[in-house]
């Protein structure tokens, strides 16, 4: 890394979450003195770029983690946070969250706006889901550093990191309600939609799904809760016809290969 600004693999291994710590660390310091490299780093990843190339080598969970965590560390630990611009901290702060669920099993079954793909956590019925330490540590420290906030986006994001642990699931619709009370913005309109479906409010779930859409229409994470949710209700018909408008969009991803997964259950009757 240069410098003055980082290289493109270098930036492609930090939005990707697989650049070794400490070099994480020194490139998340230099990010949060430089919109050019911000804008940059946006532009590779558009917080979708698991759907665009071929899916890394996974590191270890680990030090994967360790990435992660290092550039939390940096954005909401050293002061950095509290002195940058609003825009900045939120995408270094949504950024954080996403590289550690790329490198872990998500924590919720529905669709997180610009999210990594990742296998859902297993579930077994009347028992509690496993828990996963890091991610749970790496939300904490957002949801804890994004708390007092009075700006919408880090609201947003202390919504999200919520999600993260079972316990604060109520907490989250209730924080993601207030922020979309307010806001047009479809991203959060679909995150208060996977947020309610975490916690079992299928109808009000869809209906939040039903505004992102109304907001952007053809959104491939609303279009992917939007037909899950309507599984949910075992409307199946319309689950499947949703799915396929879904699949109209997408048909390459790993999001694209588990929804086709799910509408064919619905087809076979499963």
């Amino acid at each position: 890394m240069s410098d003055r600004h980082p290289d493109a693999a270098t930036m492609a291994a930090f939005v990707d979450g697989t650049l070794p710590a400490p070099e994480a660390r020194v490139l998340a310091m230099h990010m949060a003195e430089c919109d050019e490299c911000v804008a940059e780093a946006g532009d590779i990843s558009a917080f979708a770029a698991e759907e665009r190339v071929a899916a890394p080598p996974k590191p270890s969970h680990w030090w994967g983690y360790a990435a992660a965590a290092a550039l939390a560390l940096v954005v909401v630990g050293s002061g950095l946070y509290a002195r940058q611009g609003g825009d900045i901290r939120y995408r270094l702060t949504m950024w954080s969250l996403m590289s550690a669920t790329k490198h872990s099993q998500r924590p919720i079954e529905p669709r997180l706006s610009w999210f990594p793909w990742s296998e859902r956590r297993p579930v077994t019925r009347g028992e509690e889901e496993d828990k996963d330490f890091a991610l749970e540590a790496e939300a904490g420290l957002v949801a804890q550093n994004t708390e007092d906030s009075k700006e919408a986006r880090e609201q947003h994001a202390h919504g999200v990191a919520q999600l993260f642990a079972k316990e604060r699931r109520q907490d989250a619709v209730a924080t993601l309600s207030r922020v979309a009370a307010g806001s047009h913005d479809a991203t959060i309109w679909n995150d208060f939609a996977a947020a309610q479906y975490a916690v079992g409010k299928y109808k009000e779930a869809l209906s939040a799904a039903d505004y992102a859409l109304q907001l952007r229409p053809n959104m491939p994470e609303a279009l992917f809760n939007r037909a899950l949710i309507l599984q949910r209700l075992q409307r199946d018909n319309d689950a499947i016809a949703a799915w396929n408008q879904y699949l109209a969009i997408d048909s390459n991803s790993n999001w694209a290969k588990e929804a086709e997964s799910k509408r064919n259950d619905l087809q076979r009757g499963y």
